[in-house]
C-alpha cells in the first residue's frame, strides 16, 4: 500500500495515520479514509475531475529543515499546504496559478510558518473563515495583532459599508448601519418628497380613485398638509439635512477606517466561539468555513431592508 504519511483527508481534513484503512478515487487517485469515502460515496475533488488532472502527493519537504515548518496559503480555500506543493491537498487547485491571479506582480507568495497564530487562532482556521481576498485580509489582521494598531483604510465602507458588512456576513452590524442610515437622511427624504407632491398626486390618482371620492379626498389633502408644512419650515429641515449629512458622512469615513479591524475582532471572535461551541456533529474546519466567507445574497436582503424602510416613511409622512 502506498504510503500517505504527512498527507491530508479532503473530507475529514485529518492527517492519514500508518493504520488508517485507506481508499483512493480510481479516477484521480484523491486518497480518503475508508469511512469518509462510504459517508460522500464519491470523490469530492471535483476541480480535479473537471480539469481531468490527478492527485499528487504535497512535497513533505524532506529535503529541507527549514521547510517542514513553514507552509503556503492556497488563495482559494484557505488551506496551509507543505512549502513546495504544487496542488492544494484540500481543493486540488494548483498553488502558482492561485497566488499569480490573487497577487499583483510586485508581490510574493504569502508563505507563512505552521505554527503562526493570531491571538492564539491559527492562519489557517483564519483562512478559511476568510474564504475570499485571503492575502488581502490575512495581511491587515496581522498588522492588527503586530502592531496593535486599529486603522488600516477600507474604500468600500466608505461609499457602501452596509453591504460590505453584509457581504462578509455580519448581519447585525449591516442592520444597524441600514438603520443608523436611515434615520439620518430621514430629513432628506422629506424634503425630496416635499418637492415631489405634485408628482406623487398624479401617479397615484387612478388607484385613490378606486377607494371612492371622500377616500381620495382625505388622502390628497393630508398630502398637501404636508407638502404646506414642509414650505412653512423649509429652513429649519435644510439644517437638520445638513447636519444630518455631515453627520452620515463622519460615520462613513469611521467606517472607512475601522472596517477592517471590525472584521478583524468579529472572524476572531467567531472562530473561537465555534471551538467553545460542542453542539455540532460538523468538524470545526468545516464550521468555520461555513459560518465565514461571503454571501452576495445578504447584500439583496440589506437593500431589501433599506427599500422597506425607506417605503414605510414615505407612507407616514405622506398620509398619516
Amino acid at each position: 500500500m502506498a504510503d500517505y504519511k504527512n498527507c491530508v483527508c479532503i473530507a475529514c481534513r485529518n492527517e492519514f495515520e500508518s493504520d488508517d484503512d485507506i481508499v483512493v478515487c480510481p479516477e484521480c487517485g484523491t486518497p480518503y479514509h475508508r469511512d469518509c469515502w462510504n459517508e460522500y460515496g464519491k470523490c469530492i475533488n471535483t476541480e480535479l475531475h473537471e480539469k481531468g488532472e490527478s492527485w499528487q502527493r504535497p512535497d513533505d519537504g524532506s529535503n529541507s529543515d527549514e521547510s517542514e515548518n513553514e507552509r503556503v496559503i492556497c488563495l482559494k480555500c484557505g488551506e496551509l499546504n507543505p512549502k513546495g506543493s504544487e496542488v492544494c491537498t484540500h481543493c486540488g487547485s494548483k498553488i502558482n496559478d492561485n497566488i499569480n491571479s490573487n497577487m499583483n506582480a510586485a508581490e510574493m507568495p504569502l508563505t507563512l510558518d505552521s505554527s503562526d497564530d493570531i491571538e492564539g487562532t491559527s492562519i489557517s482556521e483564519i483562512s478559511s473563515f476568510i474564504g475570499k481576498n485571503i492575502t488581502y485580509y490575512l495581511m491587515r489582521f496581522k498588522f492588527f495583532f503586530e502592531s496593535k494598531k486599529k486603522l488600516a483604510p477600507n474604500f468600500i465602507c466608505l461609499i457602501f459599508p452596509q453591504f460590505w458588512f453584509a457581504y462578509r456576513k455580519m448581519w447585525l452590524s449591516s442592520l444597524i448601519i441600514v438603520f443608523l442610515t436611515f434615520l439620518l437622511s430621514i430629513p432628506g427624504s422629506l424634503r425630496v418628497l416635499a418637492d415631489q407632491v405634485d408628482f406623487i398626486l398624479a401617479s397615484i390618482q387612478p388607484q385613490l380613485e378606486l377607494f371612492g371620492a371622500d377616500a381620495a379626498e382625505i388622502v390628497r389633502n393630508r398630502i398637501l398638509s404636508f407638502s404646506e408644512f414642509m414650505k412653512d419650515n423649509q429652513n429649519v429641515f435644510y439644517m437638520v439635512d445638513t447636519l444630518c449629512s455631515y453627520a452620515l458622512l463622519a460615520f462613513r469615513v469611521l467606517a472607512f477606517m475601522f472596517g477592517n479591524y471590525i472584521y478583524y475582532r468579529y472572524s476572531l471572535g467567531k472562530i473561537k466561539k465555534i471551538h467553545e461551541s460542542n453542539d455540532s456533529l460538523m468538524d470545526v474546519k468545516s464550521r468555520i468555513r461555513m459560518a465565514g466567507g461571503t454571501n452576495i445574497g445578504f447584500i439583496f436582503i440589506a437593500v431589501l431592508f433599506q427599500f422597506v424602510l425607506s417605503s414605510i416613511l414615505m407612507c407616514i409622512a405622506l398620509i398619516v
